[in-house]
Order: structure tokens, then C-alpha cells, then sequence
């Protein structure tokens, strides 16, 4: 396919950029350009050879931690399992984020976005020996979200904004940033433009935010089925997959925002929350047969249990800051492990990963803060198939 990228293997943490060369490539199908780089990298020893990796498995965490909240500040890669032992791995590409962990490759997905250039550079990195590859892709102005193709880990699914507003259609690219598959992005009943994508924790399905609600769409670009905002409602966006057969959504209306679980068959939908208001919901997850939502206003987040009625019960997370973020990783077992921030009025500062018990409502830290030091910047459980 015209708009191939020559990529150049790397070792995730010593990247020296000795020589690059950029060169554009027009694509034909609409998806926008592609880019090809060349860039010389070092090689080091890699601390990651010494994690037990036979152990590593669910309820396991991949968390970047600096050492201070700087921007500049160097990141390291730990793993901590679940009942707290820490593990270095390796240094992270400096000015990279991380968005996501493949368990059938063990590779991690980093990403480097300049704000004020229409490229990101996207690094995936061998967690067991810090080898890997970077490429480029267009990012547009505006956000880029990409993840691993799921159940292998062998490409990589990218959506971008291009110049302007919008969005380009989901893309995929293979580990070494060939681009494979530019999938469709109009869909009778749903209209045109992919506005996000969920794809499901066992592949292959994929399912697009649309202008009118929601396509379920295999790997392979085929759609599937169009799934209609519910009765009153305007317009959705998935969050994360709910059963084998659903996926919950955030619906709104005029005036309020609520969680549904919409079946892919079509079949009528079910509403999570009546809280009446204009609340961002930012995912949800079961726990010992309890929802709980993690909600979001005025840059800060929290969690909700949310009651059998669909109203919302606030939780008072132990060691959480007032105005800071609770973001939880997903689940395991009876607990959710929670990346918990300090407030946003700058008066408290950590970044750390704890495991909340919501049944007792005690918390664990595994990563940052009192365990082991440093900030975590982002997070990651082990991927794995929920057991819905």
C-alpha cells in the first residue's frame, strides 16, 4: 500500500536522535498523510529481564513514575502485583505518554504529541526487553486515540483530527507503523464521521461513535449493526465494554447525561443512572454485584456507587483529595485499583495507585507516593477478558 513508514528499532528509554529524515506521503483513500521516519537510537542494558514475567498476569499494574511533578521530569516504567511487590522495568521515551498493554505481546503503546505540530510520534515498546519500533502518524490539531488491536497485540488502531474539525476515519497499523486497513466512516442511519472507538477486550469487534449513535463494526471493517440513541435521547458515546454482548454508553439529551447499556443486537437498551443532570460519566465497572461510575466536573473526578434506583452515591476515597481525580484502572477480584491525584487547587501533591476495597472502603498503595516514591503519571491493569 502507497504510504508505507520505514521505521528504525529501538530501545524504549535511550532514544538519541543522531539523524532524522521526514519524509510525506499523500494518501489516496481519504485517511490523510502518512510519514515515514528514520532515526538513529542507542542501546543499554534493560532492567525489564529481571521481572518475573511467568507471575505477571491479572490484577498486575503498569505504571510510568517520576520523581517529581515537572514536566521535564524522566519517567521509569514499574509493574507492582496486586499484593504490592514493585518491579522496575525501564525508562519511558522521554516525552511519551502511555495508552495501552498488549498481554499477548507483552508490549506497551507510547505516544508523543506535540502541541503545536500535526504529527505524533507512536513508540511500542517490548516491556521484556526494551526493544521495539517508532513511527510517525498524522495527528491533526486536536486529540489522537489509538490502542492495540485486540485479542493479538499485532496492529495498532489510530484515529486522528485533521486541520479544522472532525475526524479521520479509524485507521489500522501494523507494530512497525505500516498502515493496513482505513476503515469506513459512513454508515446508513448513523451518518458520516467516526467519532471515537471501543473495541472489545476479546476483538474483534469494534464500536464507533457516530454523529446518530453507535456502529458495531468487525476488524475487519464490516459493519455490523446500528445501534440508536435511546428514546429521548440525542446522541451517545461508548465508554467501555459492559457483558460480551454490550457496551455502556454516556446518552445525552438537551439537558441531562445518563449511563445505558446498549445490547449490540439493537434490543432495548438499559438505563444505569437517573441522576437528571448533566453529569460526565467517564466509565463504569461492576463490583461483588455494585456499579460503580467514575464522574467528572470542573477538572476534578470521583467515584459513585451507583444505587439501584440509578441515583449516585459519592464515595469518600481514604487518602483522596478534595478537587483531586479518581480514575479507576478497571477491576479485579473485589477491588478497583484507582490512579488518585491530589486537588487541582495545587495545595496537596501525589500521584499513586491504590487498590480500594470498596466493601470495607480501605485502600492499599502499590505504586507512588508512600510505596516506593515518585509520582505516577499513568497507569494501566493488566489486560485481560472480563469474566462478565
Amino acid at each position: 500500500m502507497a504510504g508505507l513508514m520505514a521505521t528504525a528499532a529501538v530501545t524504549a528509554v535511550q532514544v538519541t536522535t543522531a539523524h532524522a529524515s521526514i519524509a510525506k506521503e499523500t494518501s489516496a483513500t481519504g485517511c490523510g498523510p502518512t510519514y515515514s521516519r528514520h532515526v538513529a537510537l542507542a542501546t543499554a542494558p534493560w532492567p525489564g529481564s529481571s521481572v518475573p514475567w511467568h507471575s505477571v498476569g491479572a490484577g498486575w499494574v503498569l505504571g510510568t513514575v517520576a520523581p517529581s511533578e515537572s514536566i521535564n521530569a524522566a519517567e521509569t516504567m514499574y509493574l507492582a502485583s496486586p499484593s504490592g511487590q514493585r518491579y522496575k522495568v525501564g525508562a519511558v521515551p522521554p516525552g511519551t505518554y502511555l495508552v495501552d498493554w498488549s498481554a499477548a505481546t507483552m508490549d506497551a503503546l507510547f505516544v508523543d504529541q506535540p502541541t503545536n505540530g500535526t504529527k505524533a510520534t507512536i513508540y511500542v515498546v517490548n516491556l521484556k526487553t526494551g526493544k521495539g519500533s517508532a513511527f510517525y502518524v498524522y495527528s491533526g490539531d486536536g486529540y489522537i486515540s489509538l490502542s492495540f488491536t485486540r485479542p493479538s497485540g499485532q496492529g495498532i488502531l489510530v484515529q486522528s483530527t485533521p486541520s479544522g474539525s472532525g475526524y479521520l476515519p479509524l485507521q489500522r497499523y501494523s507494530l512497525t507503523g505500516a498502515r493496513q486497513e482505513c476503515y469506513p466512516d459512513s454508515f446508513p442511519g448513523a451518518g458520516s464521521g467516526s467519532q471515537g472507538f471501543t473495541e472489545s477486550p476479546a476483538g474483534p469487534d469494534v464500536v464507533l461513535d457516530t454523529l446518530n449513535g453507535l456502529v458495531v463494526m468487525s476488524n475487519g471493517g464490516t459493519p455490523i449493526s446500528f445501534l440508536a440513541p435511546p428514546h429521548g435521547f440525542n446522541s451517545c458515546t461508548a465508554l467501555n465494554w459492559w457483558t460480551s454482548q454490550s457496551v455502556l454508553a454516556t446518552c445525552s439529551s438537551q439537558s441531562t447525561t445518563e449511563l445505558w447499556a446498549l445490547p449490540l443486537s439493537g434490543a432495548k437498551p438499559t438505563q444505569l443512572s437517573t441522576k437528571g443532570q448533566s453529569s460526565t460519566f467517564l466509565g463504569a465497572w461492576r463490583v461483588a454485584g455494585k456499579t460503580y461510575a467514575q464522574e467528572a466536573a470542573c477538572g476534578s473526578s470521583w467515584l459513585e456507587r451507583l444505587n439501584t434506583s440509578g441515583t449516585g452515591t459519592q464515595l469518600l476515597i481514604p487518602g483522596a483529595a478534595s478537587a483531586g481525580n479518581v480514575e479507576p484502572l478497571g477491576t479485579y477480584r473485589s477491588k478497583l485499583p484507582l490512579l488518585v491525584t491530589g486537588g487541582c487547587d495545587g495545595h496537596t501533591s501525589f500521584a499513586k495507585i491504590d487498590w480500594y476495597n470498596p466493601a470495607a472502603n480501605t485502600v492499599s498503595t502499590v505504586l507512588g507516593g508512600p510505596a516506593g516514591g515518585g509520582f505516577v503519571i499513568s497507569a494501566l491493569l493488566y489486560p485481560q477478558t472480563p469474566d462478565y
